[in-house]
């Protein structure tokens, strides 16, 4: 027995804790037998000197489910022992799955190729074949596993033209289980409902794909000039988040009957790889809003920040109108959950800090952060060895939540901690609250 990270026992048995009564207490370990046949999580109780845990083994088709509870011990040890003995014995039986994981036939390879190769995503190939996505690989076999609905559809779909949606689906899976809500799927695949002790909101998955859709432009422009770069981000990504939004928008009004019982969030992900790919977040901003901002410095050097309205964007012979929340209907959405921070990237150095992988991938992460020092006019850079031992890194890092200022039930902030938000005030003010 060996003790592994929380990630990677989220990615190998998250979802199966969630089925059984939960067993009362705090998680305070997490567990590893025989080459990952087995896991466990240690609880600590409430009352001081109590431990139990929670002990899982794979299915028949390799998904972990649990088979068994230790009752308490007086001290950690004690309780770690006897998690190795239920773990061993779990091993010698056959554990039966709840229904929820039960399902026909054996383990599916996720990465077993079943269509043409040309017809095969181009991150998929990456995935499936280059080393250095090797954790990333071990990361999403493992998060697919658990999935109850997954067969050889969801297989096919995933190693075509579905590998986008699916990847940030599963990154929003990871995030929220790692927040504690527990997600059951709607008639639409890619919709959840969201329910734990943060609260409760519906959750419907979007994608900008690196294809652009129908009725947007064929390729986006060059980014060589500043004038070129102010037209990509002020009309050409404005326009491809659009057509996205207004699509979803336009089927939920056909579909409606009656309002929402609770929050509404659009989760939205681009996956355009453009060359300023970090930069569509300020772009996702304005058409959300329709408000422009200008900024200046005062004597003091001092930012000062003014918002301007944004009419439309143009781009070749396509005109939309700014400010998606307020449009007719969008009123139903409580917000905009949103990520540009690639998803196979994100699970790549996830994977790493899991353990999975052929251990001789070394990821570096550099960027761009908030600088939340009182009068910065810009952000700071960033560079960071993903391997390096206090580096840390949560599901949720990198994920903006634009509040819709019209919505008919409001999402609360404490729904999703950890995440940026941001909110346009009376129409002239806007609030953004940065994780540190």
């Amino acid at each position: 027995m060996r003790r592994i990270p929380r990630v990677r026992f989220e990615a190998l048995a998250g979802h199966a804790r969630l089925l059984p009564a939960a067993a009362p207490g705090e998680e305070v370990g997490w567990y590893e037998h025989a080459d990952g046949l087995a896991t466990a999580a240690l609880l600590r109780a409430p009352e001081p000197g109590a431990y139990s845990g929670l002990v899982f083994a794979r299915d028949r088709r390799q998904r972990f489910c649990a088979v068994g509870e230790t009752p308490a011990k007086p001290t950690r040890p004690a309780a770690e022992a006897a998690l190795r003995r239920a773990m061993q014995r779990a091993l010698k039986a056959s554990p039966q799955p709840p229904s929820e994981l039960a399902g026909p036939g054996g383990p599916l390879d996720f990465f077993a190729i079943g269509c043409p190769r040309p017809q095969r995503h181009p991150d998929f190939l990456r995935l499936a074949e280059l080393e250095a996505y090797s954790p990333a690989r071990g990361m999403i076999e493992a998060m697919l596993r658990q999935r109850e609905h997954a067969d050889d559809a969801i297989v096919a779909e995933f190693q075509t033209k579905g590998f986008e949606r699916r990847l940030w689906e599963l990154q929003l899976d990871a995030a929220l289980t790692e927040l504690g809500y527990r997600l059951r799927r709607g008639r639409d695949l890619f919709n959840f409902l969201c329910s734990g002790p943060l609260g409760a909101f519906a959750l419907k998955t979007l994608i900008v794909g690196s294809a652009p859709t129908a009725g947007a432009a064929v390729a986006p422009p060059r980014c060589d000039t500043p004038e070129a770069l102010l037209a990509f981000l002020r009309h050409y990504m404005p326009i491809r988040f659009a057509n996205t939004l207004l699509a979803r928008l336009q089927r939920a009004g056909r579909r409606r009957a009656k309002p929402a019982a609770g929050p509404l969030v659009y989760a939205l992900a681009d996956c355009t790889a453009s060359v300023t790919l970090t930069g569509t977040r300020a772009a996702l901003d304005l058409y959300l809003y329709g408000r422009d901002q200008d900024w200046r410095q005062d004597e003091q050097g001092r930012p000062q920040v003014s918002l301007r309205k944004a009419e439309t964007h143009c781009w070749e012979n396509k005109v939309l109108r700014s400010g998606f929340f307020e449009l007719p209907g969008a009123d139903s959405i409580s917000a905009v959950l949103f990520s540009n921070g690639g998803a196979l990237d994100k699970c790549n150095r996830m994977g790493v800090l899991a353990g999975f992988g052929s251990g001789r991938v070394l990821l570096t992460r550099e960027g761009l952060q908030v600088d939340h020092e009182p009068g910065a006019a810009g952000p700071k850079p960033f560079r960071r060895i993903v391997n390096e031992p206090d580096y840390t890194e949560a599901w949720n890092e990198g994920l903006d939540v634009f509040h819709n200022p019209r919505a008919l039930v409001p999402l609360p902030e404490h729904c999703l901690p950890g995440c940026a938000h941001h909110w346009l005030v009376d129409g002239v003010r806007r609030v953004s609250r940065t994780p540190a």
